[in-house]
């Protein structure tokens, strides 16, 4: 969640980088007319999405920072459809934007198991997950996640799951992440979110709780020799992890 590319914002993510010794990558020189022309480029018009969007912005002003970003959201799409992904499964729903984006990749038999505790917040998604005509490929769960996991495990779901969006309360990143795995077949992805949060991780400093949370899980990805992952520096940073192996 946290919608982190908006006027100076989105463009300080873009130039952020530096050359050191060949492992990062060098220093944009995108200005900020040219991330707005990417914008309009690049993303296909979608009322639905647009709306929603918008609704998130005017009903919860506070929180709307946790809403996916745009782009992102169409991002999310584009795996989901060239893997063939018919089972899906996500941590952090909010009003439901990147569960929306993730449905329309899905054909029309496709399943998301989407986790939130929120009935208010999710109340918006339901109302747009209707008007897009996929409401029937999302199944909401209310209730702790750690706790959907864990039955989803018992009833023999291990290693069925095609794609996996991460995006829950950063505390307990790493737990979701250790509890996900084994519900992802050989080949399946999980995308985290937020991984530079809010610029909070890449300093040793901040303490706070959801910080370290997301610091502890992209160390625990960097060296999981059960995946192969690529850390993506847009929106508030992603990480693509896949699966490859089972075990």
């Amino acid at each position: 969640m946290y919608n982190f590319l908006s006027g100076a914002k989105r463009s300080s993510i873009f130039k952020g980088f530096s050359r050191f010794s060949g492992s990062l990558p060098v220093k944009t020189s995108l200005t900020q007319k040219s991330i707005e022309y990417i914008y309009r480029v690049g993303i296909r018009n979608n009322e639905i999405k647009e709306d929603l969007l918008s609704e998130t912005r005017r009903i919860h002003p506070d929180d709307a920072i946790m809403s996916t970003d745009r782009i992102q959201g169409d991002f999310m799409e584009n795996p989901v459809q060239s893997m063939n992904a018919k089972k899906c499964i996500e941590i952090g729903v909010f009003t439901g934007f990147s569960s929306l984006c993730t449905a329309l990749g899905l054909p029309d038999d496709g399943k998301i198991f989407a986790l939130d505790i929120s009935e208010e917040f999710t109340s918006i998604a339901k109302k747009y997950w209707k008007l897009a005509g996929i409401d029937h490929k999302i199944d909401l769960v209310i209730a702790p996640a750690l706790d959907t996991i864990a039955r989803l495990r018992r009833e023999g779901h291990e290693n069925t799951f095609d794609f996996a969006f991460l995006d829950g309360d950063k505390e307990n990143y790493l737990h979701y992440y250790e509890n996900l795995l084994p519900l992802m077949r050989k080949g399946g992805m999980i995308l985290v979110d937020n991984v530079a949060f809010l610029n909070l991780a890449a300093d040793n400093t901040q303490n706070d709780g959801e910080a370290v949370g997301v610091r502890q899980l992209n160390e625990r990805i960097g060296r999981d020799d059960r995946v192969k992952s690529i850390a993506l520096p847009f929106g508030d940073g992603i990480f693509m992890v896949t699966k490859n192996r089972l075990f």
